[in-house]
């Protein structure tokens, strides 16, 4: 079950399987080879010619995270939930129907304005 959960002020761990965490990093890779056929050209932050390479960055430091949970900032959790989420659509290579959408549901529960919700927070998640 991927869980997702803000450490403090600027940051949350994404807790997951290691298929979960496969699969996840699969579709996020995939998302932004069909970048041009998503919407995440509108939904990333960010100046827009910045906006793919910011993704391609990420996929390479999501590559190099294989220890879970893993911590990352606000705007890269918005990308992976915005990344997984946009590959509703689309066949992801190496998963098959069902695993996409298992995580295509797990992942649809957050939003990063959830996450990060001031309202919601402890003093401990809202340290700097």
């Amino acid at each position: 079950m991927i869980n997702i959960e803000r450490t403090n002020y600027g940051f949350a761990s994404i807790q997951a399987s290691a298929e979960e965490w496969s699969g996840v990093k699969a579709m996020v890779k995939h998302a932004e080879t069909m970048f041009s056929q998503t919407e995440l050209l509108y939904q990333l932050s960010g100046q827009e010619e910045d906006r793919r390479p910011r993704l391609q960055g990420l996929i390479e430091r999501l590559n190099v995270m294989e220890e879970l949970p893993i911590e990352l900032p606000k705007d890269d959790v918005h990308a992976v939930l915005c990344a997984v989420k946009a590959m509703e659509d689309f066949d992801v290579p190496g998963l098959d129907a069902t695993q996409q959408n298992e995580l295509l549901d797990q992942v649809a529960e957050y939003h990063v304005t959830d996450i990060f919700n001031d309202d919601l927070a402890s003093d401990q998640q809202l340290a700097l």
